[in-house]
């Protein structure tokens, strides 16, 4: 993906709220993690306002975890499937992912390469949409309010430094916002007490 197209598109519709939303929405299934820090890159810069961004970013992120959940729950639906997914060590992981809910859908928000399958599960294996939200809009708020506050306090500087070359530190930036949660995401899951799946629950 093009990182400096997802900053172009903010941008471009900056002055138009809905169509704002609307493109946040779409670009967050591409990648939720851009159009977070692209939103903060133009907030940094002036060319886009603090709430809208925020607010356009939050309900693009909950929208996004909400369809995954809603496609799990069609697919549920589907006999032949849930026959295929019938077997004991997928209802054992049920039970064990079911125990940790919570921390594991809050450990999703800071862990690339987790989100789908864990969304997909919850929906597929009925999980309560209502806890299901109210986590994923909680761990939305700590993790775009980090990235926004993060960017406003060092990305700031750091680009206007650039001077004429800002574009440049822009697109180092969102490289980074890609990169940095592969590494912090593991440290956020053992903080909140989220681990490997025990080999004793796996083989039992």
């Amino acid at each position: 993906m093009d990182v400096t197209w997802v900053l172009e598109t903010l941008q471009m519709l900056a002055s138009r709220p809905l169509f704002l939303i609307g493109a946040a929405i779409v670009l967050s299934f591409l990648s939720e993690d851009a159009v977070t820090v692209g939103s903060a890159l133009l907030v940094s810069q002036d060319l886009l306002g603090l709430p809208l961004a925020f607010l356009a970013v939050n309900i693009a992120i909950i929208a996004g975890d909400g369809a995954l959940y809603g496609a799990g729950a069609l697919a549920a639906r589907n006999r032949k499937l849930r026959r295929m997914v019938a077997t004991r060590r997928v209802y054992q992981a049920k039970r064990w992912v079911e125990q940790r809910l919570g921390p594991i859908l809050l450990a999703t928000r800071f862990m690339p390469g987790t989100r789908l399958p864990t969304y997909l599960a919850s929906g597929f294996f009925g999980f309560p949409f209502s806890f299901f939200l109210m986590v994923l809009t909680l761990g939305s708020l700590l993790w775009t309010g980090f990235v926004f506050s993060v960017i406003l306090i060092a990305g700031k500087p750091f680009l206007d430094a650039l001077g004429p070359w800002k574009w440049l530190g822009a697109v180092i930036i969102l490289l980074c916002g890609l990169l940095v949660p592969h590494f912090i995401g593991p440290i956020v899951a053992r903080l909140i007490g989220v681990g490997p799946m025990p080999e004793d629950d796996k083989n039992t």
